[in-house]
């Protein structure tokens, strides 16, 4: 049975002959459109040789890619196996000054709050909840008249193994005097403007004003970090950065090579998709930081609700070079995103929650204008995105279209009404965050999604941080993105092992399939990513291929037992 490989990044220019004598034989036949070839090899030993060749040729300016690609009847077979590399980031600062600045910059936000009462307890409490655990972080501090004072803590481990939210409460309620510590941050600012900040930090302090009385009635302090030396390692492994520019790398600084490795990644543009507080804007803090850096791009970030760069006339540091446009009005963020292409002459543009229609559209105008654009926006998984009405624009958007009997005899369905992608993609790439050491990498978008509305199997990325005897090492483990028809489960991840398949045959991928013995065919090892049950009895799978006063209770808060340090990162 033939199996086809798909060559991604081929010069534009490239006309079939070139791509013919670049590609290694013995190849049964090659199709090439723009940008991309299909080549179609005499067995899946074949293809997996010929994958690792091609990912070594460069053909002018540009690196191949290739990937095994899967059809509606042959399926998919996984011709990659998991890797790891060192979680190592030699532009981040230590990360004990990290921490250093963290605990200064928390002290800020503490240096608001009378040296009585409230503050001693707020910094006990934090300090019990953070200290030994590096992941558990106060995300937000909460103060409404009458009511119990409400520490966030993020990064909370979960029996399950998750990590989630865990809110801890006062036993006194908040009093005016409390409440009133904060209102000078708001001299000068008419009754408009809800949102302040402390200067020289990332803390965004937001005040809410009651619809009768006109007066504030509540503080929420959201409290920010800076964070370094996680993003770059987790998009860009140390080989890549090398064989990118083979014949510099040996004189060039690890540090430099990475970042513009990162930068041809990013140069089609980054989506980055996940749900609230999994650090999405951390994520963006960060990539401003690094693509700002030396003398080859300019950067703009446009701030809406001014987290990026923080609320000071002066920019954090935290984005190094990058400019910084701020938003008067959140609902006119696509007019800034305009204001940026046309006044600033970017190189790339970077934004923070793209929701509404015009915002999508502005990002496509930026893109149509030779401008990459690295943005957010909420979602689950890549698939909420092609399935919303408005955001969709992002992916292409989504028509239906009717296919010629011809066309849909020669599918596995046999679906003459199909969806199909009419545009091309804003993003070249995209990542889904479901932690922040939790990713799921799509390097070629436009692919994903073709192969999503088609029904097709296609591969993905699972990136993870993981702590190995010490050191931290990122985990790439290959994929596969399911999208079903009539399941229970609907759109899932399936980790295969190398040379392991997987077709849309009609209960090959029932993920909640039961074998004749009563046994689970296939168990959800992480949230929506199965694997097949290997070995006898029910445990034995492995990941595929490897593997005034304040009182918060007991002596000194109420904010429950000591776990661990804060502010590190």
């Amino acid at each position: 049975m033939a199996t086809a490989v798909e060559v991604s990044n081929i010069p534009y220019s490239a006309t079939q002959a070139d791509v013919e004598r670049a590609l290694p034989q013995p190849w049964l036949s090659i199709a090439h459109e723009r940008g991309k070839a299909r080549i179609e090899f005499g067995t899946i030993q074949i293809a997996t040789s010929a994958i690792a060749a091609i990912n070594r040729i460069q053909m002018g300016t540009r690196k191949l890619r290739a990937t095994l690609i899967a059809s509606a009847t042959s399926g998919f077979v996984q011709a990659e196996a998991p890797r790891s590399w060192p979680a190592v980031d030699p532009t981040a600062k230590p990360i004990d000054e990290q921490t250093r600045q963290n605990e200064n910059d928390f002290m800020k936000l503490m240096d608001k709050l009378p040296m009585e009462g409230m503050r001693p307890s707020i910094e006990q409490a934090v300090k019990n909840a953070t200290t030994g655990n590096p992941d558990v972080n106060l995300k937000e501090l909460y103060l409404a008249m009458g009511r119990k004072c409400e520490l966030v803590f993020s990064g909370v481990s979960r029996q399950e193994g998750s990590k989630g939210t865990k809110i801890e409460r006062s036993r006194e309620d908040t009093t005016d005097e409390h409440l009133k510590q904060f209102w000078p941050l708001f001299d000068g600012l008419s009754d408009d403007h809800r949102r302040t900040g402390i200067d020289g930090t990332l803390h965004r302090v937001s005040r809410t004003i009651h619809a009768v009385t006109k007066k504030p009635c509540a503080i929420t302090a959201r409290v920010g970090r800076v964070i370094q030396g996680n993003v770059l390692p987790m998009l860009v492994p140390p080989t890549t950065a090398a064989d990118m520019h083979p014949g510099t790398a040996a004189h060039m600084h690890p540090g430099d090579l990475a970042i513009r490795a990162l930068a041809e990644f990013a140069k089609r543009g980054l989506l980055i998709v996940g749900p609230p507080n999994v650090g999405k804007t951390t994520v963006l803090r960060e990539l401003a930081r690094l693509l700002s850096q030396g003398d080859e791009r300019v950067v703009v970030v446009v701030d809406k609700s001014l987290e990026i760069a923080g609320t000071g006339v002066v920019p954090h540091e935290a984005i190094a070079n990058a400019r910084v446009l701020t938003v008067e009005n959140p609902s006119q963020q696509h007019r800034v995103m305009i204001e940026a292409v046309e006044n600033q002459s970017p190189d790339i543009v970077i934004v923070d929650e793209l929701s509404t229609k015009e915002d999508c559209q502005a990002a496509r105008t930026i893109v149509g204008r030779g401008v990459s654009v690295i943005a957010t926006v909420h979602g689950e998984s890549i698939a909420q995105v092609i399935s919303d009405p408005e955001r969709s624009l992002l992916v292409g958007g989504v028509a239906s279209v009717t296919l010629s009997a011809k066309e849909a005899a020669a599918r596995a369905d046999g679906m003459r009404q199909v969806s199909r992608r009419y545009a091309s993609c804003v993003f070249g790439a995209a990542i889904e965050l479901r932690g922040f050491n939790n990713w799921i990498v799509h390097p070629d978008l436009e692919s994903t999604v073709d192969a999503y509305l088609d029904y097709v199997p296609f591969p993905a990325h699972l990136r993870e941080k993981k702590q190995d005897q010490g050191s931290s090492l990122i985990e790439s483990t290959p994929i596969v993105g399911i999208r079903q028809q009539g399941s229970s489960v609907g759109f899932c991840y399936a980790k295969l092992g190398v040379g392991e398949s997987i077709s849309m045959a009609e209960g090959e991928t029932d993920f909640r399939a039961v074998a004749s013995s009563g046994q689970r065919i296939w168990i959800e090892v992480e949230p929506n990513i199965f694997e097949k049950v290997r070995g006898g009895g029910g445990g034995g799978f492995g990941a595929a291929g490897a593997g005034p006063s304040f009182n918060f209770g007991q002596p000194t808060t109420g904010f429950g037992r000591p776990t661990t340090g804060f502010g590190r990162p």
